[in-house]
């Protein structure tokens, strides 16, 4: 028996809806089981924030004096390394008050000549105003 064309394109149009009716469940499929896999994930991640915060506030119970310097100490070196790498910004190195700016003779110049006398981007060097006369 002979198919005619419009046969054929039917069968042909109903395989490919049936292909692409699989193709669609095992994308829904796969998302299914990917939210499953990041709910998961973040229970867990919640379950262990807690059970370190939990462990922290013992600790900070246990031993309150080695907190409190430790605390102090991080955030002395903290402020330390956002000076010196704000000045390292300013000036390209980290400059002293008996050593020069390598981009000018002084550091007095540098700072006036990028920021003008009325403004000091840093205290990382000593900055003197010309006196007036």
């Amino acid at each position: 028996m002979t198919q005619t064309v419009v046969e054929r394109a039917a069968e042909h149009i109903a395989e490919s809806a049936h292909q692409a009716s699989r193709a669609t469940n095992a994308v829904a499929d796969a998302i299914k089981d990917g939210v499953g896999v990041v709910r998961r994930a973040a229970k867990r991640g919640g379950d262990a924030a807690e059970e370190l915060l939990d462990d922290t506030t013992q600790r900070i119970q246990r031993h309150p004096a080695l907190t409190i310097a430790t605390t102090f100490a991080a955030g002395f070196t903290a402020g330390a390394s956002a000076r010196r790498s704000a000045c390292r910004t300013t000036h390209g190195t980290w400059p002293s008050a008996n050593r020069p700016s390598p981009r000018s003779s002084a550091p007095e110049e540098h700072l006036e000549n990028q920021f003008g006398p009325e403004h000091t981007p840093c205290f990382c060097v000593t900055y003197k105003r010309p006196r007036e006369r």
